[in-house]
């Protein structure tokens, strides 16, 4: 069986590209050395692996790149970082028009009075309490994504 791996690098330029392999030693190598003349990071050399995940499924792969791809910088990073209590709050939705998280209809606050909120935990229910992302039989590097200790 196949592996895949969804890779995120960080450019000379330090922006962020992620993308999608199955051989990840010469995806990188091809990245470093511009293989792909016009594209993205042939211009922003010279790069550095930030992390990855590994997948035995194309298809949960491609949707994750897809994912990831769309996420903020600030989301990449505490991925790269293993930092899933922080990628767990930048999940949530913080706008209240149309978030669950509605301040409760009220008077305008005066000094000292803060929000309170329909539900009061505020907890994300992206990976659940005190839990870390669960890809199916997918596997995160154990170590701070594509970082040697």
């Amino acid at each position: 069986m196949k592996t895949y791996y969804v890779y995120i690098l960080r450019c000379a330029d330090d922006s962020f590209y992620t993308g999608i392999t199955n051989n990840l030693e010469r995806r990188i190598f091809e990245h470093q050395t511009g293989f792909y003349k016009g594209s993205y990071t042939s211009t922003r050399r010279p790069i550095t692996l930030e992390g990855y995940v590994e997948f035995q499924n194309a298809f949960k792969a491609m949707r994750f790149e897809r994912q990831v791809k769309k996420w903020s910088r600030a989301k990449k990073v505490a991925l790269c970082n293993n930092e899933f209590a922080e990628l767990k709050q930048l999940a949530e939705c913080r706008n209240f028009t149309h978030c669950r998280y509605k301040p409760l209809p009220s008077t305008p606050l005066g000094k000292g009075q803060e929000l309170q909120f329909e539900n009061e935990s505020m907890s994300s229910t992206l990976f659940g309490e005190g839990q870390e992302p669960q890809l199916g039989s997918e596997t995160m590097s154990s170590t701070p994504l594509g970082k040697e200790e």
